[in-house]
């Protein structure tokens, strides 16, 4: 089963969905609404989920992460991405994508036709 779960930082909303330790979407808005719409567009169909008030040590180790991203910061913490439910296309892009350099930048393009 899927856990969601949204904190807000510094009046950001920041979310994850996840499964034990393997993260499936994540997001940050302006609202805990469009956070919580941004990782139910992002799970899959048919897969149940539940909604957690309290961050597992998981979660909350995610939305540092995340946090830390926000803000520009490099980050060597990583995290299992839960890649089963993708199209192969769609891994090979996260896995090219993942080796940008924090600071470079990388059309949309350029990534399509690296995949």
């Amino acid at each position: 089963m899927i856990s969601l779960y949204t904190k807000n930082i510094e009046d950001v909303w920041f979310g994850v969905a996840y499964n034990k330790e393997e993260v499936f979407a994540t997001t940050f808005a302006s609202s805990e609404k469009r956070a919580l719409q941004g990782l139910l567009e992002s799970i899959p169909f048919n897969v149940p989920f539940q909604y957690s008030e309290e961050a597992s040590s998981f979660a909350g180790h995610v939305l540092n992460v995340l946090k830390s991203i926000y803000d520009g910061k490099g980050v060597t913490r990583s995290f299992s991405l839960a890649t089963e439910h993708l199209s192969n296309y769609a891994r090979k892009v996260i896995e090219i994508v993942s080796l940008i350099p924090l600071g470079y930048v990388a059309s949309y393009g350029s990534v399509a036709r690296a995949a």
